[in-house]
């Protein structure tokens, strides 16, 4: 949170796949010139990831670090489960982002409210989705956390999901532009004149 408002001003503060995505396909006028960007967001924000991962481990040693996977004591959750939650939850909080970013369609117009909306999304979806997957809403933040827990732990049995966790949230955001930009913005319009 802090980072995306200290950044935001000069980068978008992008630092999720999935809302890079979004902003990407709701706001983008310039879809073949920005091209371009996604991949370079996609890599600095795996590089992020892997930094952070490695920080995690000189603070927390090999026993603190976090593992975005399904809770398979309690369920059985296989590819399909996992990935039809974060997409659906990912759907939901994107969402929460589009509305509270666009002018035209928060009931926010200052930065505090519409940050805290999105933290009450993002704490919403965690508190649901976490205990079955592991909530990871961020694709980048998945690859980097399985592939450095399949090389500090020799274990690849987490790699097994890493579709799901790259492919649900991407859907999920992708989703959630598409219905921003052709079904709230448009009933806004017509309904308020936005």
């Amino acid at each position: 949170f802090i980072a995306a408002l200290t950044c935001g001003g000069f980068t978008g503060g992008h630092f999720n796949l999935a809302v890079t995505l979004s902003v990407y396909i709701k706001e983008n006028k310039h879809y073949k010139e920005n091209l371009i960007l996604l991949p370079l967001y996609f890599v600095a924000q795996v590089f992020g990831a892997f930094i952070a991962q490695v920080f995690s481990y000189l603070i927390l040693d090999k026993n603190g670090i976090a593992k975005i996977q399904p809770n398979l004591d309690n369920m059985q959750w296989d590819f399909g489960s996992t990935m039809i939650v974060e997409l659906l939850f990912t759907f939901f909080f994107i969402l929460v982002i589009m509305n509270a970013k666009s002018s035209s369609l928060s009931i926010f117009h200052n930065v505090v409210t519409g940050a805290t909306s999105v933290i009450m999304g993002l704490y919403f979806a965690v508190k649901c989705c976490a205990p079955y997957t592991g909530a990871a809403f961020n694709p980048s933040v998945a690859l980097a956390n399985n592939v450095f827990i399949a090389i500090l732990f020799e274990d690849n049995s987490l790699m097994k999901y890493l579709p799901a966790y790259f492919l649900g949230p991407c859907i999920g955001a992708s989703l959630a532009a598409f219905f921003t930009k052709f079904v709230t913005e448009p009933i806004l319009e017509k309904k308020c004149g936005v």
